[in-house]
């Protein structure tokens, strides 16, 4: 924006040039005063005074355009107001409308979805992403029982990405958490770090510690997810289980009357 700038400063310059020469001659009939949206006077014309050298300065004022000596003293004395320099209006708050308190803007603090991001983690993207794709699409829970039974170590990390964005979701936006769904579980490629490899005989190259970065996004469904994940005791307890539920079993026993 500096070009135009420049043209309006030497466009005001030149009008000054032929105001002042015309000044003598042209007075206002009448005042005639014009409000800007800094406050200042676009048109000002009194006793004694010429219009359009008036106008002008205040424009020039305006652009910072420097008008000289005689068109100053021939203006208007009365100095107009920088719009650049007024102290901003209110900003509303977050969600707030400035249609009216009923609507809601989208951006603001209503929200179905929370967001959880990890960087900087120590594992490769693509073992990462191998287990961030088995978790795309299920339910919180089921992705959760799917990190604690897995012996991966991408499964721990992403386990820790699922549990902040639940307790995002929850604390900071009031979503209910049997209703959230993994809806996006995408991976980055981190900075990878140099490391110096040691060969045989005597030499050396060179290797790469690698680094990732996982963000895991949570919505609110309407309805509950289906749950595809069923928590089944261990085979012993079940053994169990069934031996007393038996017709002879420990259970028919213990109901059998004594003799």
């Amino acid at each position: 924006m500096v070009a135009p700038a420049r043209s309006l400063q030497a466009l005001c310059r030149a009008a000054f040039s032929l105001c002042n020469s015309a000044s003598t001659s042209a007075r206002a009939a009448a005042p005639a005063v014009a409000q800007l949206g800094g406050g200042g006077r676009l048109w000002s014309a009194g006793s004694g005074q010429a219009a359009v050298p008036g106008a002008l300065l205040q424009l020039a004022r305006q652009f910072h355009a420097s008008p000289g000596h005689h068109a100053a003293a021939a203006g208007d004395a009365t100095p107009a107001m920088n719009p650049l320099q007024q102290a901003p209006a209110p900003v509303p708050g977050a969600g707030a409308s400035p249609l009216g308190p009923d609507v809601i803007l989208a951006g603001g603090d209503v929200t179905d979805t929370s967001r959880a991001v990890s960087r900087g983690m120590s594992i490769s993207p693509r073992k990462l992403n191998d287990f961030a794709k088995l978790v795309r699409g299920m339910h919180i829970e089921d992705a959760l029982i799917q990190c604690a039974i897995s012996p991966k170590k991408s499964s721990k990390l992403v386990q820790k990405a699922l549990l902040s964005a639940k307790a995002n979701a929850v604390n900071n936006f009031g979503l209910e958490p049997h209703r959230l769904r993994v809806a996006e579980a995408w991976v980055g490629k981190g900075v990878h770090l140099k490391r110096t490899s040691m060969h045989g005989r005597g030499r050396s190259g060179q290797r790469l510690r690698y680094r990732s970065h996982l963000t895991v996004v949570l919505r609110e469904e309407m309805q509950e997810p289906r749950r595809h994940t069923k928590i089944l005791p261990m085979l012993a307890e079940r053994e169990k289980w069934q031996r007393a539920t038996a017709p002879g079993g420990a259970a028919a026993a213990a109901a059998r009357p004594e003799p």
